[in-house]
C-alpha cells in the first residue's frame, strides 16, 4: 500500500488490529481512525509510522489494550487521547515517540509496561490526577524523559510500587509528589534526576527500598527538601536510605497544620445561609512553599523546579516554581533559610488565622502568603492555618460590600461599559441568570432594588 496516506476503518466491525498490520508503510501514513468496537491494537501494529502527528483513541470505546511496540518510533506523534476503557499499555508501546508532549491517562488504566514511554524526550506533562486503578509503574516506563519537570502521583490511590529505573535519567524533574499508598521503590527508579529539589512522601510507613538499592542515585539529598508526615519523622530518619534526606544535624523541621471550622462554626455559618455542608472531612487548604537563603540584598531562591496543579479554580500560582506540602506533613530547611508559604483555601473556605511558632501572624499575610524568619538556632517550628467557612455569595453584590444597593448598579453598569471596576465580582454579576453579563442585568438589578 505504497500510496496510503489516511486510514479510516471507523465504520468497520474490526475488533483487533493484527500484529505488524501497518508497520511497513512508515514513509507515508499520516492519520488513522479506528472502529468503536476495537478491543486490541496488536504488537508492532503501527511501529515506525513516522508521519502520524496525532492519535485520537476516544472513539474506540471498547479498547482494552495497546500491545507491545504498537506505536514505537512514531517520531512525529505529538498528541494522544486515550479511550476511557483502556486497561493496559504494554512494553515499548510508545517508546521513542520523541515529540509526544503531554499525557492524560483514563481512570480504567491498570498497567503501564516496561519502557512504555521510554525516550519520550519531549514529554513535559503527565496527568495522573484521575487514577484509581494503576497499581504499579513498570521498570523503565518513563526513563530518559528528559523534558519532564513535575511528577504528581498524589491522586494515584491504588499505586503501591514504582519499579526499577522507572524515571531514570529524567534530568529536568524538580518536584515529585508520591501517593500515601506507595509501599516500595525499585533500584535506580529516579537515578540521575539531578535537578530534584522537592520530594513529598505522605506515606505513614516509609516506602521500602528494593534490595537495599539506591533509587535516587545522583540526587543531592541535602539540597532536596523531603516532605513527610509529621508523626513519621523518626521512622524516616532511621529507615534504610530515607535517613540521608532527614539530616537532623543540618536541617530544621517545620510542621504544617490545617484546622477546619468546628461543628459549632459550621452551624453558625449555616444560620447565615451557607449550605455547602463542609465539615471536618477535608484538608481545606492547599499549601505550597518556596525556600530562600538569607543574606545579601534579596533572598536567593533555593528550589528551582516544580509546581503542583491545584484542583480548585483559585490557583494563584499557575506558573510559579514551588514545592508542595499539606496538612500533617513536614518540610525541612537548612539553617539560615526562610520559607514563603502560599495558601489557597478550597472552595467554601477562608483563612481565619495563621500562626508560626505559636505566634499569630495573620496580619502579616500578603495575598495569602507568609514568609518566615529562620534563625540558626531554630530546630522545630509550627506553621498552622485555621480556616472558617466562607461567607455565602449574594447575587448582585458585585462590589462585595455585603449589601445589594445602588452602588452595585453603578459598578455593574461600568463593567458592562468595559470600564475598570476595582474588586468587581463576576461570579454574582449575572443577575438574570441568562449566561451573559450585559445591560439586561443592570436593569434587573435596578428593578430588584426598587422592588419591581
Amino acid at each position: 500500500m505504497t500510496s496510503l496516506l489516511h486510514l479510516d476503518i471507523s465504520d468497520t466491525d474490526v475488533t483487533e488490529i493484527p500484529e505488524k498490520a501497518f508497520n511497513s508503510i512508515t514513509s507515508h501514513l499520516m492519520s488513522i481512525k479506528l472502529p468503536k468496537g476495537l478491543k486490541k491494537i496488536g504488537n508492532n501494529a503501527f511501529n515506525g509510522c513516522t508521519l502520524i502527528n496525532s492519535l485520537d483513541l476516544t472513539e474506540a470505546v471498547s479498547l482494552l489494550s495497546i500491545n507491545s511496540n504498537a506505536f514505537d518510533g512514531c517520531t512525529s506523534l505529538e498528541k494522544v487521547k486515550f479511550s476511557e476503557s483502556l486497561k493496559s499499555i504494554d512494553n515499548y508501546a510508545f517508546n521513542n515517540c520523541n515529540k509526544l508532549s503531554r499525557l492524560a491517562f483514563p481512570t480504567s488504566l491498570e498497567t503501564i509496561g516496561y519502557s512504555a514511554f521510554k525516550k519520550c524526550i519531549g514529554l513535559t506533562s503527565i496527568d495522573f490526577s484521575k487514577y484509581t486503578a494503576l497499581g504499579s509503574i513498570s521498570s523503565a516506563a518513563f526513563s530518559d524523559c528528559t523534558g519532564l519537570s513535575i511528577l504528581d502521583l498524589s491522586a494515584c490511590e491504588a499505586l503501591t510500587s514504582i519499579n526499577s529505573s522507572a524515571f531514570m535519567n529524567c534530568t529536568s524533574l524538580g518536584t515529585i509528589n508520591f501517593p500515601s499508598s506507595l509501599a516500595s521503590i525499585g533500584g535506580s527508579a529516579f537515578a540521575n534526576c539531578t535537578n530534584l529539589l522537592q520530594l513529598s512522601v505522605p506515606c505513614i510507613v516509609p516506602p521500602v527500598i528494593a534490595n537495599n538499592s539506591e533509587p535516587f542515585t545522583g540526587v543531592d539529598n541535602i539540597a532536596c527538601v523531603l516532605s513527610i508526615p509529621t508523626d513519621s519523622f523518626f521512622d524516616y530518619y532511621s529507615a534504610n536510605y530515607w535517613g540521608g534526606f532527614v539530616d537532623v544535624e543540618n536541617k530544621g523541621e517545620i510542621q504544617n497544620i490545617v484546622s477546619n471550622p468546628t461543628d459549632d462554626e459550621n452551624n453558625e455559618d449555616d444560620n447565615l445561609g451557607n449550605t455547602n455542608g463542609n465539615k471536618n472531612t477535608d484538608k481545606g487548604c492547599h499549601i505550597h512553599f518556596k525556600k530562600h537563603q538569607n543574606g545579601g540584598n534579596a533572598p536567593r531562591l533555593i528550589s528551582t523546579k516544580g509546581v503542583k496543579t491545584l484542583a480548585t479554580s483559585t490557583n494563584i500560582i499557575e506558573t510559579s516554581e514551588m514545592g508542595v506540602t499539606g496538612d500533617g506533613q513536614s518540610i525541612f530547611t537548612s539553617y539560615g533559610e526562610s520559607v514563603t508559604f502560599y495558601l489557597t483555601p478550597e472552595e467554601g473556605k477562608e483563612i481565619k488565622s495563621v500562626k508560626f511558632n505559636e505566634e499569630d501572624v495573620t496580619a502579616q499575610l500578603v495575598n495569602n502568603t507568609y514568609t518566615t524568619t529562620l534563625t540558626n538556632d531554630m530546630y522545630i517550628s509550627y506553621f498552622e492555618v485555621e480556616l472558617k467557612n466562607a461567607s455565602p455569595l449574594v447575587l448582585g453584590d458585585v462590589n462585595g460590600d455585603g449589601t445589594v444597593d445602588v452602588s452595585d448598579v453603578m459598578a455593574l453598569a461600568n463593567y458592562v461599559l468595559a470600564k475598570n471596576v476595582e474588586g468587581f465580582n463576576v461570579a454574582v454579576a449575572d443577575v438574570n441568570e441568562d449566561g451573559d453579563i450585559d445591560v439586561s442585568d443592570v436593569m434587573k438589578l435596578a428593578n430588584i432594588i426598587l422592588n419591581k
